[in-house]
């Protein structure tokens, strides 16, 4: 079954997503659930925990994270936002219109 060009976009996009977060100090590792932490980085299980939404060229992103303890949770958030946003508009013909950072548990 082919894919149509969104789903070809959102692929992608949640593929730069992966590896931009998976770089930021503090996150542990993108999933939904509570309590887990990087091993390497897997396209099945952090594509289920990166939602993307397009709309007239402008994305709409829900991210999942699990946070080391000891970081500023408020903090990372907006170090989180920021760099896909910066990553993104730098790197795609996307602008960022929102981006929801979901901290799902914190790992010891």
């Amino acid at each position: 079954m082919a894919l149509d060009n969104n789903e070809k976009y959102i692929e992608i996009l949640t593929s730069i997503i992966s590896v931009v977060v998976g770089q930021i100090k503090g996150v542990a590792s993108i999933n939904l659930e509570p309590g887990t932490v990087f091993t390497k980085i897997k396209k099945n299980n952090s594509h289920k925990s990166i939602n993307v939404t397009i709309s007239n060229n402008y994305v709409v992103i829900d991210i999942f994270v699990n946070v080391l303890f000891g970081f500023n949770v408020p903090k990372l958030s907006s170090e989180i936002q920021q760099k896909i946003k910066e990553e993104i508009e730098n790197t795609t013909k996307f602008k960022v219109k929102k981006t929801n950072v979901n901290v799902v548990g914190v790992v010891f």
